[in-house]
């Protein structure tokens, strides 16, 4: 049998003193910003939900509703199905500097129940109507979270999730703990036979509820843990037959897979050496809640255990083994050797290219103190920006940028992260593994951000709080159309063509600023095309609307009727 060192050995599940603390600095350093305790509350809001949910701030920005009339809900998510069918809409209710009694916070679970019973008439705000609306049409199923940077004492119940502060630190090292160095786990198997350094058998219910409960701190696989706390059709399916057949999981069941670095075989009983769950997580999990409660379920399901080794590493079973179910891109992005090789060109220029959400919270502070970021580069980024690039959101402004489209990255980055629906058109065996083509879009997006006022709530118009996405792809299109004039292929075949422009800052500040211009434009002209078409709301004009070939004409008329201008900016360029 094969036994090799794991390729992943990371820290105990144990949060070290020093991460604990690195968290309170991270909250610390993002509320501070903040002058008033609303604007503390928000930004400790946008922490919450980009840390310990994935999400990206271009995703929560417009989805945050904290303020008069909000009804008990500060922000929400909407989680699809891995059909594309229904799914989850997850509610926060989030709180800096203060936590409720067990009493309040099922308060809000309560105002929830009663906004989605509310007439349309009596909801004071559009913004709330379109999410009962939302909620109700698309069958989503709601799933309700409180969070408080404060300690808190609360049992968990059906569709009510508390975090405290010692939950937050417990989530976000759970997202960065790896391998169960030294663990050892037996089990038992009712049939099995062997294949080369593999198993496969059968295993009752019961043991597996018990191998789950006993290892639950670590036996999943770190880039799949946090997908637990989704609900899918998947589950609510096994949890029905849990109940009513049992003994039908195992011909329903794709079964469940553990990667071990050895194992041993006593008769019936398998030792397993550092065993992860790498698929049939939400499977196991699902027999182990429902075991709970019935402790006397009879049934079977299949188990394959396979030894991990150079042929076959942890990684890719994992992604393979993953490739036909719900584990998403975020989950996944860490397997993925082309981020891996655009982690290692960024961190020449100085920057941290986060693969896997929490790996810059695990970083000690001289760790972090060697991402310093580029003399040239950092004059596109705000100047408390802490050199951390997170991937889905390079590739949210890659997609806008080189491949010139706004509104899908826009409306959901999932669908662009590994095996989303759009992963595999664009990170083909053609796409180069250039840092130019993830980096240029982000330090535009940044710069757009930092300058003009995209994404923020308070700028006028109201269309340049979802634009952010839509300013790199214009000024892209401007570069590469009417500077380069080349098309967004050939970028893609020689990004080298774009660093000469990225690196005369002050040139193309003028080039940025162009773009703004004719954006102005653009959304006087939107304005009409909204009103023409009958679009309820700037956020549907924005996931489907926005780059179509009407705007798209008004835009290149603009351009060419200021070509005067842009043709003085092309000269200056020092190429």
């Amino acid at each position: 049998m094969c036994i090799r060192q794991s390729l992943l050995e990371r820290e105990s599940e144990i949060p070290s003193e020093g991460f604990i603390n690195s968290v309170k600095q991270s909250i610390e350093d993002e509320v501070t910003r903040g002058t008033s305790s609303v604007e503390k509350g928000n930004l400790f809001l946008k922490w919450v939900v980009t840390r310990l949910f994935d999400v990206s701030e271009d995703e929560i920005t417009n989805q945050i509703t904290d303020g008069k009339d909000d009804m008990g809900i500060d922000a929400w998510i909407k989680v699809e199905d891995e059909n594309g069918e229904g799914g989850t809409i997850q509610l926060f209710q989030v709180k800096y500097g203060k936590s409720h009694q067990e009493q309040e916070i099922l308060k809000f679970k309560e105002d929830v129940k009663q906004f989605l019973k509310m007439d349309l008439r009596d909801i004071p705000r559009r913004d709330m109507q379109d999410l009962q609306i939302m909620i109700k049409r698309e069958n989503l199923e709601e799933d309700l979270y409180y969070v408080t940077d404060q300690k808190v004492d609360f049992k968990n119940t059906s569709k009510l999730t508390v975090f405290g502060f010692d939950e937050i630190i417990s989530k976000l090292w759970e997202d960065i703990t790896g391998l169960p160095k030294n663990k050892t786990e037996k089990l038992k198997l009712e049939q099995f036979m062997e294949y080369e350094n593999s198993l496969i058998g059968v295993i009752s219910l019961k043991e597996l509820a018990s191998f789950v409960d006993k290892s639950r701190s670590y036996i999943f696989e770190s880039n799949i843990r946090k997908f637990l706390h989704h609900k899918t059709k998947v589950n609510r399916a096994l949890k029905i037959t849990l109940d009513q057949d049992p003994k039908s999981v195992f011909y329903y069941n794709n079964g469940v897979t553990i990667v071990s670095k050895n194992f041993k075989i006593n008769g019936n009983e398998i030792e397993l050496h550092e065993p992860q769950i790498v698929n049939g997580a939400q499977t196991s999990s699902t027999i182990a809640d429902a075991l709970r409660v019935n402790p006397y379920t009879k049934g079977s399901i299949q188990l394959t255990i396979i030894t991990e080794s150079s042929q076959a590493t942890r990684e890719d079973i994992t992604r393979f083994r993953n490739s036909q179910n719900a584990v998403k891109g975020k989950d996944l992005i860490s397997l993925k050797v082309f981020h891996t090789r655009i982690r290692g060109a960024l961190k020449q220029f100085g920057y941290y290219y986060e693969q896997q959400a929490g790996g810059w919270l695990n970083m000690n502070k001289s760790e972090k103190l060697e991402y310093t970021g580029n003399e040239i580069y950092n004059n596109y980024l705000p100047k408390d920006f802490d050199n951390r690039i997170m991937a889905k959101d390079a590739i949210q402004a890659m997609v806008a940028g080189i491949f010139q489209e706004p509104a899908k990255p826009y409306s959901s980055i999932a669908r662009y992260m590994p095996d989303g629906k759009n992963y595999d058109e664009v990170f083909t065996n053609k796409l180069k593994d250039d840092y130019r083509l993830l980096l240029y879009p982000y330090l535009v997006k940044c710069y757009g951000e930092k300058e003009f006022g995209y994404g923020d709530v308070n700028k006028e118009p109201e269309q340049r709080r979802y634009a952010r996405l839509l300013f790199v792809t214009a000024y892209f299109n401007i570069l590469m159309t009417y500077i380069l004039k080349k098309d967004p292929d050939e970028i893609k075949k020689e990004p080298i063509l774009l660093e000469p422009y990225f690196k005369d800052f002050e040139t193309n500040k003028k080039l940025l600023k162009f773009t703004d211009d004719v954006l102005k434009y653009y959304f006087s002209r939107s304005r009409t095309y909204m009103e023409q078409n009958s679009i309820p709301t700037w956020h549907n004009f924005f996931s489907r609307h926005v780059w179509n070939e009407s705007l798209k004409a008004d835009f290149k008329s603009f351009v060419v009727d200021n070509k005067t201008e842009l043709r003085e900016i092309q000269k200056s360029f020092k190429i």
